[in-house]
């Protein structure tokens, strides 16, 4: 307000953020060249990234503003010039403080110390002939080892199903771990020595260097875990359950939360304990997605925490900020650990991350020293409907690439009934009729909640036990 201009400026809020993340403003005397050293410190003060190093309140930063404009030091004039306007002492402290609350306001969502280093951005090739999981039947998954040194990821190959690829990420080239065909969502071990998968119908660990995979208990579709230093994983075994509790020697599950009823939960799922081991973030999604949130929960108790409205995973990053999607976009918010709460307004650090809201997951993963990994969205979508003959010719396909699950025709093979989902959202997906004829589509449900399986039965989640059409595979024409 000072100088007319941003402290921190860029062409999109996702340059702005990232301008607060790793920029320091300009000095005030750098735009207004009269502006007396007292006074650039002052604002300088005010913008620090680390709260305890700005001014505590704004009295404290009033008494500053009058001592400067009433100085009569070799920078008096500059002061007396600012101030020279009718009641210009105060004009000067009020316009000043509200700045310094402003930008208080700003660099209180990362309140964390600019490394000294700079921020390293690359992009990561699959394995030769092989793909990373995206498509409707692979559940696109990334997990960076909690050093960052490392990334696991399910790659496919061009035949076979998908398999864990273990990539340094000071090397051109990984390996793939044997033994982990059909694997999904990977999280590592505290030590970064293991790797906890779900395969099988059960929940697995290997070791991170390879070597035989060790079956810890069942886990019919797993839907996320996390790895505590005293040995304990955390693990939704099936998409509409609560979280269980397992020793990362194997043994008998028990529970770890309980779904709530009177809120409508239907799963709990994508756990992350947070740094003191024994409380964990999880997603508790309810039948009217727009009432899920992310809660806190504790190895001691089965009793929730709600911390805030959410419908993906959520990620804590040290030393700080609770991570979590909105749709393919990911924002961070400051959260504190110690205190348990989250504050202020979330930001978005990143755009077109890959999101399956079949399963309300977000293909992201961030280390304990700040290395940030995810896979970006495919295109327009990862999804045909085609057309092929009985000697797999293509002859033709409808609509446009999109996210389409569970193709239905009709009797007549006049219609065709699929569920479309909008990966640009947070919403659920609903199904739309294809008129075959004419080339045309109408909307036919509007609910809050998901609907999937058309057209004999309309249903609040999708997930699993149905046909799917993964990506460029075909709906035949029998």
């Amino acid at each position: 307000m000072l100088t007319g201009q941003r402290a921190f400026d860029g062409k999109s809020q996702l340059s702005v953020a990232s301008a607060i993340l790793e920029k320091e403003p300009a000095p005030i005397s750098a735009v207004k060249p009269m502006t007396p050293p007292a006074l650039d410190h002052s604002i300088k003060k005010c913008l620090a990234k680390l709260p305890d190093e700005r001014w505590q309140s704004a009295s404290d930063l009033a008494s500053e503003l009058k001592w400067i404009s009433e100085s009569s030091s070799q920078d008096g004039a500059a002061t007396a010039k600012l101030g020279s306007a009718k009641g210009g002492t105060g004009r000067l402290t009020t316009v000043v403080a509200v700045a310094a609350l402003l930008a208080g306001l700003g660099t209180a969502y990362f309140w964390r110390p600019v490394p000294e280093h700079h921020v390293t951005r690359s992009s990561i090739l699959p394995p030769e002939k092989s793909s990373f999981a995206q498509s409707a039947n692979e559940w696109a998954s990334v997990a960076v080892s909690p050093d960052g040194s490392r990334i696991v990821v399910g790659v496919v190959g061009q035949a076979g199903p998908e398999m864990l690829y273990i990539r340094p990420l000071d090397a051109l080239t990984g390996q793939v771990l044997a033994g982990t065909e059909g694997a999904s969502f990977p999280f590592w071990s505290p030590n970064g020595h293991s790797i906890g998968f779900f395969a099988d119908g059960q929940l697995k660990t290997v070791d991170a260097s390879g070597g035989p995979v060790q079956v810890l208990c069942p886990a019919p579709e797993g839907r996320g875990g996390t790895w505590n230093r005293d040995g304990l994983i955390v693990f939704a075994p099936s998409p509409f359950a609560s979280l269980f509790r397992v020793a990362a020697t194997g043994g008998a599950p028990a529970a770890a939360t309980k779904l709530d009823t009177a809120r409508h939960e239907d799963t709990h799922r994508w756990p992350q304990f947070l740094p003191d081991g024994r409380h964990f973030l999880y997603l508790a999604r309810t039948t009217d997605i727009t009432s899920s949130e992310i809660h806190l929960g504790t190895i001691d108790s089965v009793e929730p925490v709600g911390v805030l409205g959410a419908t993906g995973n959520p990620l804590y990053a040290p030393p700080g900020l609770l991570l979590y999607p909105r749709g393919d976009i990911l924002v961070a918010q400051p959260f504190d650990a110690d205190r348990l709460r989250v504050s202020g307004e979330p930001v978005p650090i990143a755009d077109q991350v890959s999101w399956n809201g079949n399963v309300n997951h977000s293909a992201f993963s961030v280390s304990t020293n700040g290395v940030l990994a995810y896979t970006r969205a495919v295109g327009k979508g990862v999804s045909e409907l085609i057309w092929m003959d009985r000697n797999g010719k293509i002859i033709g396909k409808v609509g446009e690439p999109g996210l389409y699950f569970g193709p239905s025709l009709s009797p007549d093979g006049r219609k065709l009934a699929v569920e479309i989902y909008n990966a640009h959202t947070s919403t659920n997906s609903d199904i739309w009729i294809y008129d075959l004829t004419q080339g045309s589509r109408t909307r036919l449900t509007f609910s809050q909640p998901s609907e999937a399986e058309p057209p004999s039965r309309l249903v609040a989640r999708r997930e699993s036990n149905r046909v799917q059409l993964p990506a460029r595979r075909a709906l035949s024409n029998l």
